[in-house]
């Protein structure tokens, strides 16, 4: 999601020093990494080892920061032996075909790892999935969305002619930009039933990464366009495999926050969301944590809650949550007037947010605090003056108010409806009351979720290592062996004296 801006080169520096800031030297560790990442690729094609696959594509967080044209042509001449390729890459990054005579060094190092990964005198599929991976991130941080698309289209192609266990982990990701090129060009519903399709290909393989992908995608494009029960029966016909990345989880989680939150299930949406600010990674990935607590705090707030302090005063969150800064105040305060201004004043803000539909029925809970606060204040009070002080122009509308916020059992009180007044009744011992066997039931059901949470995040060896463990019996053999050998040796030793 982060955009990268970078300057392309026309051409390329033949030695490995630069002058100016150490550039070069920067590309060329990050050509080193790409390399390795290669290798790796080839390795995992020969083991037959899927996970192997795993680190490269992890990697590409990293590769992506310092991808230029100037790595690109680097790693696609080095790596390229046939014309045809060079020719299709070409075309994004620059001439590859008339190469100058300067550039001998490159060739010699590249020399062996291309002879490695061209097998019949083919590239290997995966890593021409790779290196086509890393044009198309090149395109998407250059604002180059057309070319984008194009490259996308060519790219999925590739994935879809190979049907090997160690093209899953690249498909995952692949399919994952392939959505995001459509949705930078305005197109992500076009493909929704290519999205799907491919997902029942990922469940009948049980490939859980292009799984966790191929969801999140379309859960995006069903909330990009507000279609929230489609969303929902999506999410309601499929198990989402949790054994994925956290970082696909922590989507999920946000996705499925927004539905539930949509669909007036507050309480579900609070716990997805609360989920989702757990299992983004403590570094990086500012703007999605953003995103997150906005939605945190205006569901809380649906809730009847107040958001604590210290999460508004946070470096990271101070300046892009202080609209919602100022919403928190004027509800706890029961302010309508406020409330109201808040909201126009910040309408745009929220709206680009998209919690502007969420906001404006926190209106209900202004007037439902302003009440409480008045209901506190005064033993008896006309209802016109409840009015007035609620900035409401309607008496009738105030009593219905007051009617459901009785009946809600939020304040204790007595519409007296021939005097037309309000009557508060003595404070109850909240002890009394259910609320704190409802305080306690919400803290043990956190405590619970937490634990479950925890459980499943751990992580145990296969069953198939369970053999290489030593069995109690084998572990007392294997020391006493070693106890005796060590006496014998002692003996040696004595003797020796």
């Amino acid at each position: 999601m982060a955009s990268v801006s970078m300057d392309v080169d026309t051409g390329d520096t033949a030695n490995g020093n630069k002058d100016a800031n150490g550039d070069v030297d920067l590309e060329s560790a990050v050509v080193e990494d790409i390399k390795d990442f290669v290798k790796l690729l080839e390795r995992a094609v020969t083991a037959g080892d899927a996970r192997s696959v795993v680190r490269p594509v992890r990697g590409l967080g990293y590769v992506r920061k310092h991808l230029t044209p100037v790595v690109l042509r680097r790693i696609i001449r080095g790596l390229c032996l046939n014309k045809e390729d060079k020719t299709y890459f070409a075309q994004y990054i620059g001439d590859l075909i008339d190469e100058p005579k300067n550039l001998s060094p490159y060739g010699s190092v590249f020399q062996k790892l291309a002879n490695a990964v061209h097998k019949q005198g083919t590239m290997i599929p995966e890593v021409t999935v790779y290196l086509h991976l890393l044009i198309l991130l090149h395109l998407l941080d250059a604002g180059k969305n057309s070319e984008a698309l194009s490259c996308a289209e060519t790219l999925v192609g590739k994935v879809i002619a190979n049907t090997r266990r160690t093209m899953d982990p690249l498909a995952a990701r692949v399919y994952f930009y392939y959505a995001r090129a459509y949705e930078v060009n305005g197109k992500l519903s076009s493909i929704r039933r290519f999205l799907l399709s491919r997902l029942r290909t990922a469940t009948l393989r049980q490939d859980d990464d292009g799984q966790a992908h191929l969801v999140n995608c379309l859960l995006r494009s069903y909330i990009q366009d507000n279609l929230y029960d489609q969303a929902e029966k999506l999410v309601g016909k499929l198990s989402y495999p949790e054994s994925v990345h956290n970082n696909q989880l922590a989507r999920f989680q946000y996705y499925l926050g927004r539905i539930k939150a949509m669909k007036l299930e507050y309480s579900e949406a609070y716990q997805h969301l609360l989920q989702a600010s757990r299992k983004v990674p403590t570094h990086g990935a500012v703007g999605f944590k953003q995103t997150v607590q906005k939605w945190l705090i205006t569901v809380e707030l649906l809730l009847g809650d107040i958001p604590e302090r210290a999460v508004f005063l946070e470096k990271e969150y101070k300046r892009c949550l202080a609209p919602y800064y100022e919403l928190t105040l004027a509800i706890r305060g029961g302010k309508l007037a406020r409330f109201n201004d808040t909201l126009k004043q910040h309408a745009d803000k929220f709206k680009q947010d998209q919690t502007y539909s969420l906001i404006v029925r926190l209106r209900h809970n202004v007037i439902k605090t302003g009440i409480r606060a008045i209901n506190t204040a005064y033993s008896r009070i006309s209802i016109a003056d409840v009015a007035k002080k609620l900035q409401l122009d309607s008496v009738e509308d105030v009593y219905f108010i007051l009617a459901k916020a009785i009946s809600e059992r939020a304040i204790e009180a007595q519409l007296l409806a021939d005097a037309g007044e309000l009557a508060s009744k003595e404070n109850v011992n909240i002890y009394a009351t259910k609320d704190p066997f409802v305080a306690f039931d919400k803290r043990i059901r956190f405590c619970l979720e937490t634990y479950d949470q925890s459980v499943k995040a751990m992580r145990f060896p296969p069953k198939s290592y369970h053999g290489d463990l030593e069995s109690a019996e084998e572990r007392r053999e294997r020391e006493a062996q070693e106890a005796e050998l060590a006496k014998e040796i002692a003996d040696e030793d004595d003797d020796i004296l």
